[in-house]
């Protein structure tokens, strides 16, 4: 059985797809960072023995089988809803060659039509930070001392624990110890390694899609985005159910795949959240997920921008702003947020900003003449940015604190909505308590002078 798949990696074998009498197609699978799993099927296009012509038909028609088996001498893959990717022929009886790409790659086999599509009834994820933000582990061991205290054997327990579980939509919910035990042996040494990760997982009543599955998982990584400030890409997915041994198999989506290959971060960049899981708790999960959709348009572009690295403070500035904008949109109407209206009387996107500032009350010290002039600064800011005929960009220094003032907003706003951790809110209402955009602001000494937003330069 092939155990994994990582970038770089290249197998031989053949592939079927299913079709009693349709004959084995050698190929290649490899594993790309950038397109994924993909094969290479060689083929001679006018073979008089017809022996590939079926080939020959599939990439013609651009329309490769949607299920297909690639069975090598480690053991089968099964590939569902392949798409063609490209095809070069060459005349005469030269030998062709044309590439597919499948959507989902399961490691096995499963006992089922290949016509049928990959339903499966659970399946669980790694997730950066999720081992930090939790501090779960599976693994326990009680030291066996001495009459002197000298240790003279350690007694290691890995047993599978369930952290926490919550109804999210129509899916039972599960944070879990994930482990597993390698051994490695030469001449010389013997090693026994024991991989320990907690994972989230989610269960239906009937099998679905991994893509249900994957939507479920996705709100999880999202809001860790908001609680570190940081990208929370998925590492692994397994699938279980529906034919597939309860042990699960381990499953390459193409959804996913380009966030396999980010580097890995070191664990001391998750020390510090926002909040602690024991702070949000189930209760705080599910609350998350049943807001989840009607607060999508705010999520979604703020997560987003949390998941890349090397964004451009404008890029920051655009799409925290378009989250503010329909969070203050979703809040509603909060006291004097008429001072932010147009002369018609209308709201503005000053309004959609003083909303949330509002509604989060964050204390924001002497720098900050009012919350509408703070209001007005950020709505200034983002239309400046984000319209071409408001001219040069606005100043750097003020963007940068900008940029984090709307970060910490979109950040608290996502706490509020998981409905916990309402002390870790209350902290921000103070001035006293520090934040970046305030250090940004006293740092280029920067003020915010009138309800217009002005800013000024201390002693200029």
């Amino acid at each position: 059985m092939i155990d994994g798949l990582s970038f770089g990696d290249s197998h031989a074998g053949l592939l079927s797809d299913g079709v009693d009498g349709t004959p084995y197609a050698g190929a290649t699978l490899r594993m790309d960072d950038r397109s994924g799993v993909e094969v290479e099927i060689s083929y001679i296009p006018h073979d008089r023995a017809e022996q590939f012509n079926h080939v020959h038909e599939w990439f013609t028609t651009r329309t490769p089988p949607l299920n297909m088996v690639f069975q090598t001498p480690n053991g089968p893959v099964t590939l569902f809803g392949n798409r063609w990717r490209g095809h070069t022929e060459r005349s005469g009886l030269g030998i062709s060659s044309g590439r597919i790409r499948p959507d989902e790659t399961l490691l096995g086999h499963l006992q089922q039509p290949l016509s049928a599509p990959l339903l499966v009834t659970r399946a669980w994820s790694v997730i950066d930070g999720l081992n930090q933000w939790t501090r779960g582990t599976s693994i326990s061991s009680e030291s066996r001392t001495n009459d002197e205290g000298l240790v003279q054997a350690v007694d290691i327990t890995v047993e599978t624990a369930v952290i926490a579980h919550w109804v999210q939509d129509d899916a039972m919910m599960r944070l879990r110890g994930d482990w597993g035990v390698s051994h490695t042996r030469n001449a010389a040494f013997r090693s026994t390694q024991i991989s320990d990760q907690v994972v989230v997982e989610s269960e239906f009543k009937e099998p679905r899609p991994f893509f249900d599955h994957l939507q479920e998982h996705r709100k999880l990584a999202n809001l860790l985005a908001f609680i570190y400030d940081h990208p929370t890409p998925f590492r692994a997915h397994k699938v279980a159910g529906n034919g597939i041994p309860p042990a699960g198999r381990l499953l390459i989506s193409s959804r996913t795949i380009r966030e396999y290959g980010r580097p890995v971060p070191e664990s001391n960049e998750f020390n510090f959240p926002l909040a602690s899981f024991g702070e949000i708790g189930a209760q705080g999960l599910e609350g998350w997920a049943t807001k989840y959709d009607a607060f999508a348009r705010f999520i979604l572009p703020t997560a987003a921008a949390f998941g890349r690295d090397g964004l451009f403070l404008e890029d920051i500035i655009l799409s925290t702003s378009m989250g503010i904008e329909a969070a203050g949109g979703l809040l509603g109407y909060q006291q004097g947020e008429e001072a932010t209206y147009s002369r018609g009387g209308k709201p503005t996107t000053a309004t959609y900003a003083y909303r949330c500032l509002s509604f989060l009350a964050i204390g924001w010290g002497a720098r900050v003449y009012s919350v509408t002039g703070l209001a007005r600064a950020m709505a200034n800011n983002y239309n400046t940015v984000k319209h071409f005929d408001r001219g040069d960009f606005p100043d750097h220094a003020e963007t940068l604190v900008i940029s984090q003032v709307n970060r910490l907003v979109v950040r608290l706003l996502a706490l509020r909505l998981t409905g916990g951790a309402e002390h870790v809110v209350a902290q921000f209402t103070t001035p006293s308590y520090r934040n970046k955009a305030l250090e940004l602001m006293e740092l280029n000494s920067l003020r915010i002078v009138d309800d217009a937003g002005t800013w000024e330069v201390d002693g200029v």
